[in-house]
C-alpha cells in the first residue's frame, strides 16, 4: 500500500494512518442499544429502509407523483371529451346552418361515442341520450385508468407520458366513430353526408 502511495504522492504527503489506527477507529463505533436489528420482522438495514419508504414517500417525490397520476389520471382523461361535448353543445344550440350542425354532431360523437349505439341522429328521448353519455363516460374513465397504469410503469412518470398513453386508445375510439359513420352512411343510402 505504501508503494502505491509513494509512487503517486510526494514523500512528505504519504498516508500516515496505520492498520492499528484504522482498527481502533472501527472498534469505537458500536451499534446503538435497541437498534434496527432489534425490531420485530426486520432482519437487515435494507429491510428497514424499505419499511420506512413504504410508510412515508418523499413529498413531491417519484412515488407520490406516480400515485397522483394513477389516482387523478382517469378523471383527467375525462377533460378532452368534456371539452368536445361543451363545444358540440355550443355549436348545436340554435344551429340553423348545415356546416355548424354537422360539426357539432361530429364533436358530440367524438365526446360521447356511445351515442352511436343508441342511434343518436335518428332516435329521440333524453333518457336514451343520458344513458349513452353515461356509457361513454365509463369508456373514457376506463381509457384513463389504462393510460395511467401504462404511464406509471416507468420509474419517473410524467403527465406527458399519461397523455401519450391516453392518445392511442382515444385515437382508436375516434377512428371507430368515423368508420361507424361511414358504414351508417352507406347503409342508409348516403342519407347522412
Amino acid at each position: 500500500m505504501q508503494t502505491v502511495a509513494a509512487s503517486t504522492a510526494a514523500p512528505a504527503q504519504l498516508c500516515h494512518h496505520t492498520v492499528t489506527q484504522v482498527i481502533a477507529a472501527t472498534a469505537t463505533t458500536t451499534p446503538s442499544p435497541g437498534g434496527w436489528r432489534q425490531r420485530a420482522g426486520i432482519s437487515s438495514y435494507a429491510d428497514e429502509v424499505q419499511a420506512t419508504v413504504r410508510q412515508r414517500p418523499v413529498p413531491g417525490g417519484p412515488r407520490q407523483y406516480r400515485t397522483r397520476i394513477r389516482t387523478l389520471g382517469p378523471l383527467v382523461g375525462l377533460i378532452p371529451p368534456a371539452i368536445l361535448g361543451v363545444l358540440a353543445l355550443l355549436l348545436l344550440n340554435g344551429s340553423t346552418g348545415a356546416a355548424r350542425g354537422v360539426t357539432g354532431f361530429g364533436l358530440a360523437l367524438f365526446a360521447a361515442p356511445g351515442l352511436l349505439f343508441v342511434g343518436a341522429p335518428l332516435s329521440t328521448g333524453s333518457g336514451v341520450y343520458l344513458l349513452a353519455i353515461a356509457a361513454s363516460a365509463v369508456l373514457w374513465l376506463a381509457i384513463g385508468v389504462v393510460a395511467a397504469r401504462r404511464a406509471t410503469r416507468s420509474p419517473a412518470p410524467t403527465w406527458r407520458d399519461f397523455w401519450r398513453e391516453w392518445a392511442w386508445p382515444a385515437a382508436g375510439v375516434w377512428l371507430g366513430v368515423i368508420v361507424a359513420l361511414l358504414v351508417a352512411d352507406l347503409v342508409l343510402g348516403k342519407a347522412l353526408f
